[in-house]
């Protein structure tokens, strides 16, 4: 399943409607669900500006470098590589809970817009008082678990028509847990639930869709992406997320640490 990202409501209109290679050409918008809010129809990144609480993958780790591997396969490949924008490897990263979005005032209180802040209230004050609510440690402490090392791993790397993602689940039932009662309270401490919290996938976004592909060349895609994850070492597929971070963004290109929970 994908992301539940946030949106406006033209988009969220569109994405429920094109999400399944099923759809047919005639019931299509001329660009997918990227397009034209987070990315031109050229490709360029658009402001997209919001919060979000996440951890990034370790440059470190193997499964940075076995994506860094797909990267270059995704830019390089002669065809495919003018379906979609890639995004950077530095900001390959797990959502662990959604903020907001500047773009999504809309919406009863505490959907896409924190419970109790006006609607028409900046981002930077919505930004502010998110740290606010979370610097008092009551986010933290209340989680009544180790923030540290989330286990994960891979289980599919496959074209979304929104996304190119990895699809990733926890490591056992323990992890599962920690990660639920995570987004549980933050959701309670920040006043936020989005559409689809309970049934939130984890992933990591390796490109948007700036074109729609035709069935050969989604076939082509679904070979190199499944080609590339049967290549992929148990190792590869073992991802391990250390301490969440309240991030703000500008744009999909970057997701700016402002502290780590617990800080």
């Amino acid at each position: 399943m994908m992301s539940t990202e946030p949106k406006n409501n033209d988009l969220n209109a569109t994405e429920k409607k094109m999400v399944t290679p099923t759809t047919s050409i005639a019931e299509r918008p001329p660009y997918p669900p990227g397009v034209p809010f987070k990315f031109a129809p050229d490709g360029a990144v658009q402001p997209f500006a919001g919060n979000t609480i996440l951890a990034h993958l370790s440059p470190e780790s193997a499964i940075y470098s076995s994506l860094l591997s797909l990267h270059s396969k995704l830019a390089t490949h002669p065809t495919l590589s003018r379906l979609y924008t890639l995004l950077p490897p530095p900001s390959y990263h797990v959502t662990l809970f959604e903020g907001v979005c500047d773009q999504v005032h809309h919406g009863p209180p505490g959907v896409f817009w924190p419970q109790g802040v006006p609607v028409d209230a900046p981002l930077e004050e919505c930004t502010s008082l998110l740290i606010g609510k979370l610097g008092t440690g009551s986010a933290v402490s209340a989680t009544g678990g180790s923030l540290d090392d989330f286990g994960l791993r891979v289980t599919g790397i496959n074209p979304r028509f929104v996304v190119i993602g990895v699809d990733v689940s926890c490591a056992d039932a323990g992890e599962q847990e920690k990660i639920r009662n995570l987004r549980e309270k933050l959701s309670k401490v920040l006043g936020i639930r989005h559409p689809g919290h309970d049934l939130y996938r984890l992933h990591i976004s390796l490109a948007y869709f700036i074109r729609w592909p035709g069935e050969e060349e989604l076939e082509a895609l679904s070979v190199l992406l499944k080609e590339h994850l049967e290549g992929m070492s148990e190792k590869e597929k073992g991802v391990r997320l250390g301490r969440p971070e309240f991030c703000r963004f500008k744009d999909m290109f970057a997701f700016e640490r402002l502290f780590y929970l617990g800080d």
